[in-house]
């Protein structure tokens, strides 16, 4: 695997020309601008600001209009965590409505579905060409990305099919 720096990953979000692909894991994500609107879910607010995940949602719109596919499976914890819940419900519902497909696996699922993979971590995956692995900490702060070798994208490319035929709408999933 290779450090890949923010700027090079982020362009892929503007350059992608078919697809792109998240594999998500984590019980919980420590996000910068998350942290407050996180802490108003768990006070009980019953929405998240106008422009919480904005620029998110902007970006899959765009895309949507230029008929490019964005696809994410998130696995979930047994019992769902309060910040799976808070994903879910102001995060994923508003994504969904900009175009965005999100699935719902169990995270004891996955195993089985990843087990070719040189290395099980959150992933995205671009135009099914090119992969970057997300590095987190134990308690989900975000450290870097990582390219996979480009041998090796078919194996997460496969993967990536698996966790999505295996996984169920999110809206079904949550229930």
């Amino acid at each position: 695997m290779t450090s890949c720096n923010l700027e090079t990953f982020g362009a892929v979000f503007s350059t992608f020309s078919a697809s792109l692909f998240r594999f998500e894991a984590l019980p919980k994500y420590v996000v910068e601008g998350e942290i407050e609107h996180f802490e108003e879910f768990e006070r009980g607010d019953a929405e998240p600001s106008k422009n919480f995940m904005s620029g998110w949602h902007q970006m899959l719109e765009a895309a949507k209009a230029d008929g490019k596919i964005i696809d994410r499976v998130r696995a979930f914890s047994d019992p769902i965590s309060a910040y799976e819940r808070f994903e879910y419900e102001w995060g994923f519902k508003h994504s969904l409505s900009k175009g965005e497909n999100i699935r719902g696996i169990s995270v004891s699922e996955v195993e089985a579905l990843t087990a070719g993979l040189p290395i099980v971590k959150d992933f995205w995956l671009v135009d099914e060409s090119a992969c970057f692995l997300m590095e987190y900490d134990q308690v989900g702060n975000f450290l870097g990305f990582s390219a996979v070798p480009e041998d090796l994208v078919p194996r997460y490319v496969e993967s990536s099919k698996k966790l999505m035929a295996a996984s169920s709408e999110i809206s079904e999933f949550i229930k």
